[in-house]
């Protein structure tokens, strides 16, 4: 929450109990302290390509197979050098994915490729 923010909401809560309004200036009181640091851990900021990339590759066929879009995909951080890619090397840090059901078949690494980005643009263009 910004300053900005912090302040507008105090402001707010100050007229609704000038009004007499202690309900909305309850739920007031409840934004102010459900901070997102709160959530923090839990939280997972990811670009549209990142998602997008998830999205292909545990349900490539996401627009026709029903079945698909119930696929449940887990996103995790992975720090550097803890993540092995296929030429034996290891993945920078970042988001990583993998089928929540079948974690032993590995994890990809969520950093969208021209490749990939070439791909949903053509499917893009395709639909109008």
């Amino acid at each position: 929450m910004t300053p900005a923010q912090l302040e507008s909401i105090l402001a707010a809560r100050l007229q609704l109990i000038d009004r007499g309004d202690e309900k909305a200036a309850k739920t007031l009181d409840w934004a102010l302290t459900a901070r997102a640091e709160r959530w923090q851990d839990r939280c997972v900021t990811l670009s549209a390509h990142q998602l997008s990339e998830a999205i292909a590759l545990v349900a490539p066929d996401f627009a026709t197979e029903a079945d698909q879009r119930e696929t449940e995909v887990t996103i995790a951080w992975s720090p550097e050098n803890s993540t092995r890619n296929d030429d034996g090397g290891f993945e920078p840090a970042g988001y990583v994915c993998w089928l929540t059901e079948y974690p032993e078949e590995g994890c990809y690494p969520l950093h969208a490729s021209d490749k990939l980005e070439a791909k949903f643009i053509e499917t893009a263009k395709e639909r109008g």
